[in-house]
């Protein structure tokens, strides 16, 4: 089975080195670049199934470079490599769902076992993207009659303060509706979820999770494929919004 990378490194021999391993991995290297631009315009035309990035990258950061094909779409599986202990740098790969973390210098077995995890999560979005599709239909009450839509139209969904739930769909409409959120849930796959009290929201349409800096309590944002609109998500529902998210990943919308 073929693995497709694109590694991100701005030192040449670190970048040598990369490809060495990959190609001792059986990875498949498409593409080398030095800039978190050239990152995103590489993945953009190759569609890798792995990216392995340094985070100090020229012209722009690995990490943010990373954040930005989410926004964009894009998914691919994400190994960062780095000298950096700094602990942000640490917490920001967990909230953009790098599959690891390996820091330099880069020792063999520590990077093949990156890589193996990485290839599992390559192998389950395939399982995934093989299996047949049903598509469910979730009814809501708009103005006393019945409205329908598929579910993976569905973006988000949010109780207001007028008591009615407004409805957030992927071609950029949205309604109101009597109908509760709890309601509009029991009619759902297990990929609708809360991520707040007063929100449900689609786990395939995740682009990132990003914590929210500041406060006593760590909270965090979601940011949503085709949707400029942050969705807060409390720690209440982080675990199964997260395990649904990686669950879906890769999955037919």
């Amino acid at each position: 089975m073929t693995y497709t990378v694109i590694i991100a490194e701005d030192d040449p021999l670190q970048a040598r080195l990369l490809e060495q391993l990959c190609t001792e991995e059986g990875l498949l290297v498409v593409g080398a670049v030095s800039s978190g631009r050239r990152l995103i315009d590489e993945v953009t035309a190759g569609r890798p199934d792995l990216v392995i990035a340094d985070i100090t990258l020229k012209r722009q950061d690995g990490i943010s470079a990373v954040r930005e094909m989410i926004g964009d779409g894009l998914a691919p599986v994400v190994i960062l490599v780095s000298g950096s202990v700094d602990p942000e740098h640490l917490l920001a790969g967990y909230d953009i769902a790098a599959v690891d973390y390996v820091r330099k210098p880069i020792l063999r077995a520590r990077f093949q076992q990156a890589v193996d995890r990485a290839k599992a999560r390559v192998d389950a979005r395939r399982r995934a993207a093989a299996l047949p599709e049903q598509v469910n239909f979730i009814t809501c009450k708009v103005r006393y009659r019945d409205l329908q839509f598929a579910e993976p139209e569905l973006l988000y969904a949010e109780r207001t303060m007028l008591r009615k739930t407004k409805v957030v769909l992927s071609d950029g409409t949205h309604f109101l509706t009597s109908t509760p959120l709890h309601d509009i849930q029991v009619q759902c796959s297990e990929r609708i979820v809360f991520s707040h009290r007063s929100y449900l929201v689609n786990t395939a349409r995740i682009a990132a999770i990003e914590t929210v800096p500041g406060g006593s309590r760590r909270n965090y944002e979601i940011t949503l494929i085709g949707c400029p609109v942050k969705v807060p998500l409390t720690p209440t529902y982080y675990g199964e919004c997260r395990q649904q998210m990686e669950s879906f990943a890769g999955r037919p919308l």
